[in-house]
C-alpha cells in the first residue's frame, strides 16, 4: 500500500494596527518529488500531491465551497486566497520546501485581477494591495497598498487611497484616487516611493469636463510617468485618456485619447498598461464592450502618439474564479492571448511586442473551440495549452522551431506547467460506462508523453483545481 505523510502547517496572523506582522513558518520539506499543489473541493483540504499515494497537507479551508485562487506564482513560491471571496486569507507557499508565508485578508479580486498582487523584477519588494469587503460595489476601486518582504511578510510601507501601483527594484509608483461628496472619482495624485520616503509627482489631476474617474493604471518608461485614465463622462459614455507626467515632478500633458466600447468594472482587466520592448511604445487595454471581461489592445507611439489597434476581442482576467489566459512570456517579448467571437468561439494568437508583426494564430476559431488553459515554459521556448472542440487535448508549440505537438487527449479542467516545461498537472474526465463521470488528478511527463493519476474521481465528486506543480 502507497505510503500516505500528513503534513500539518500553522498558519499564525498577527495584526498590529493598520500593518500585517507575517511570520514564516518553518515546514518540514514535503518527502516526495514531484509534488502537485491542489486544491480539493470534496475535503477541503489544500496540499501537496505526488506519485504513489504521497500526500502533504497545507492546510484545511472552513468550508469546501470556499473560494480558491492561485493568485500569482514567482521563483519556487505561489500566492493563493483560500476562504470566504469577500475576506480571506492570502498566502505565499513554497512550492519545493512546503514553507508558508501569511500575508493577511484580503478580498478575492485582489489575487484574480491582474496587477493588484506584485513582485518586484527582482524579488526584492512584495506588493499586496488590501481592498475592503465591499470594494466591488463602489463606483471605482482603492485599498491599502502594503509594501511587504517576500522573504518573512514583514511591512516595509503603506499607502492608502491606492488604485493602481507598479513596483519597481528601486521603488513603488502610485496612483491614488480620491472621492468627492457625491461618492465619485474627480482627483487623483501621481506618488514614488524610493524604499525610504514618498514624494508626490503630481497631484490634484482631474478628469475632463463632466467627467469622473473610474479606473487607472500607471507605469514608468525612461524619464517619464505614464497614467491610463478610464472615465465616464455625461452623456458620452466612457473613454480612455493616456498621460505623461515627468519622473521628477509635473508637467503633465495628455498624449493620447479615444473612446472605450464599453463601461469599466472592477472585476476585470480590461484596463491596464504595459512598456513594450526598447520603452518607445505602450500596450494598453481598455475595454471593448462585447461583455465584461472582453477588450482591445491599442498600442500608442510614445515619441508622436500615434494610436494603433494590436488586436480586439481579447479575454482578459476576470473575476471571481477564470485562469489566467492573457499572458506574457518570461522575457517579456511575446503576449499569448485568446479572443472570443459573439458566438462564443475563442482563439489563441501569439504576438511578438518587439516588432510590427501581426497576431499569430495558434489554435482554435471554430464555433465549438474553448481554449481552458495557457503556460509558458520557464525560459519562453514553449506555450501550451488545453483545447476543446475541435480537438480535446493539450499541446504545445515550440516557437523556435514552429513545430507542434499533442500531448494528451481528454476533457481537462484547470491546468499548471512546472517552471521547466518538463510536466503539466490538470484535472482530467474519466469515464466509467459512459454514464458515471468523475474527474482524476494527472500528471504528464511532456516528454514521455505519459499520464499518471495522482487522485482519482470520487462518484459525483468535483474535480481537484491544480494550482502548481514543481520537481
Amino acid at each position: 500500500m502507497p505510503k500516505r505523510v500528513i503534513l500539518m502547517v500553522a498558519l499564525t496572523l498577527v495584526f498590529i494596527f493598520s500593518s500585517v506582522s507575517a511570520h514564516l513558518v518553518a515546514a518540514q520539506v514535503p518527502s516526495f518529488s514531484p509534488r502537485v499543489l491542489a486544491w480539493n473541493p470534496n475535503t477541503a483540504e489544500f496540499a501537496f500531491y505526488g506519485e504513489n499515494g504521497a500526500f502533504a497537507l497545507v492546510t484545511t479551508a472552513a468550508s469546501p465551497r470556499a473560494l480558491a485562487v492561485p493568485c500569482l506564482r514567482f521563483g519556487d513560491n505561489l500566492i493563493y486566497h483560500l476562504g470566504a471571496d469577500a475576506s480571506a486569507p492570502q498566502t505565499v507557499v513554497n512550492l519545493i520546501t512546503g514553507a508558508v508565508v501569511p500575508l493577511g485578508d484580503n478580498h478575492g479580486a485582489a489575487c484574480t485581477v491582474n496587477g493588484f498582487i506584485q513582485v518586484s523584477p527582482f524579488g526584492g519588494w512584495l506588493g499586496v494591495l488590501r481592498l475592503n469587503a465591499d470594494a466591488l460595489k463602489l463606483p471605482f476601486t482603492v485599498g491599502r497598498l502594503d509594501i511587504l518582504n517576500p522573504v518573512d511578510g514583514s511591512n516595509q510601507h503603506s499607502t492608502t487611497d491606492v488604485t493602481a501601483y507598479k513596483l519597481y527594484n528601486d521603488g513603488a509608483l502610485m496612483l491614488q484616487f480620491f472621492a468627492n461628496s457625491d461618492g465619485d472619482a474627480n482627483a487623483a495624485d501621481l506618488r514614488w516611493w524610493d524604499g525610504a520616503s514618498e514624494r508626490l509627482i503630481e497631484q490634484d489631476i482631474r478628469p475632463l469636463e463632466n467627467c469622473v474617474f473610474t479606473s487607472g493604471r500607471v507605469v514608468r518608461a525612461g524619464d517619464g510617468v505614464f497614467t491610463l485614465f478610464g472615465e465616464k463622462c455625461e452623456g458620452k459614455g466612457t473613454s480612455w485618456r493616456l498621460m505623461r507626467s515627468a519622473f521628477t515632478g509635473g508637467n503633465s500633458t495628455n498624449i493620447a485619447q479615444g473612446k472605450a466600447g464599453g463601461a469599466y468594472f472592477p472585476t476585470v482587466a480590461t484596463s491596464d498598461i504595459f512598456v513594450l520592448p526598447g520603452e518607445s511604445a505602450l500596450l494598453l487595454v481598455v475595454p471593448n464592450g462585447l461583455n465584461l471581461e472582453i477588450a482591445d489592445l491599442v498600442r500608442v507611439n510614445l515619441s508622436d502618439g500615434v494610436v494603433t489597434t494590436a488586436a480586439t476581442f481579447v479575454v482578459t482576467d476576470r473575476h471571481p474564479v477564470q485562469p489566467r489566459r492573457f499572458l506574457f512570456s518570461p522575457d517579456g517579448k511575446t503576449l499569448a492571448f485568446i479572443t472570443r467571437t459573439g458566438s462564443g468561439a475563442e482563439t489563441l494568437y501569439t504576438l511578438r511586442l518587439d516588432g510590427a508583426a501581426e497576431p499569430a494564430k495558434i489554435v482554435g476559431g471554430n464555433r465549438s473551440d474553448r481554449i481552458n488553459g495557457v503556460a509558458w515554459s520557464g525560459d519562453g521556448s514553449r506555450i501550451y495549452y488545453a483545447t476543446t472542440g475541435d480537438s480535446n487535448s493539450i499541446s504545445y508549440l515550440d516557437l523556435a522551431s514552429g513545430q507542434r505537438r499533442l500531448l494528451v487527449r481528454g476533457v481537462f479542467q484547470g491546468f499548471a506547467v512546472s517552471a521547466d516545461g518538463t510536466l503539466i498537472v490538470t484535472a482530467k474526465e474519466n469515464k466509467i460506462d459512459n454514464k458515471d463521470i468523475r474527474s482524476n488528478l494527472i500528471l504528464v511527463n511532456v516528454a514521455e508523453q505519459r499520464e499518471t493519476v495522482l487522485v482519482e474521481g470520487q462518484k459525483e465528486g468535483l474535480a481537484l483545481l491544480p494550482f502548481a506543480v514543481a520537481r
